[in-house]
């Protein structure tokens, strides 16, 4: 069974706020955005596993307590604090990438497979 990781909506929602409809940014390809994620800190989709714990890893009410989130890694996780903030300001696309990376990781550890063994999946095809 192929695996084929999906665009997350928190992702596809982010990218809007919804009070103006502003674009934040737009969204890449799906093959530049499955190479983008891939390129995000395994100690950046910990830490967001480990502070989801606390939500059972329930990605909309995750996104809905992004404030406590933050806040515990501003306190607990520095050098995680660090990545969001790469000019000294808050990335939004650092924050959607690594939630991106954060859901996909998350999901082949359930499933038992590999991040290589899904990547060499989706290189094969």
């Amino acid at each position: 069974m192929k695996n084929r990781e999906t665009i997350p909506g928190h992702l596809l929602h982010d990218i809007y706020n919804d009070s103006d409809l502003q674009i934040h940014y737009f969204i890449d390809s799906y093959e530049e955005w499955k190479e983008i994620w891939r390129q995000v800190p395994t100690e950046v989709t910990d830490c967001l596993e480990t502070l989801g714990a606390k939500y059972r890893h329930d990605q909309h009410l995750m996104s809905q307590k992004k404030k406590e989130i933050l806040s515990d890694i501003k306190k607990h996780f520095p050098e995680v604090w660090k990545y969001f903030h790469p000019n000294g300001k808050f990335s939004k696309y650092h924050w959607d990438y690594a939630n991106s990376a954060f859901w996909c990781r998350l999901q082949f550890k359930k499933q038992g497979i590999s991040e290589e063994e899904s990547w060499q999946e989706t290189v094969s095809s």
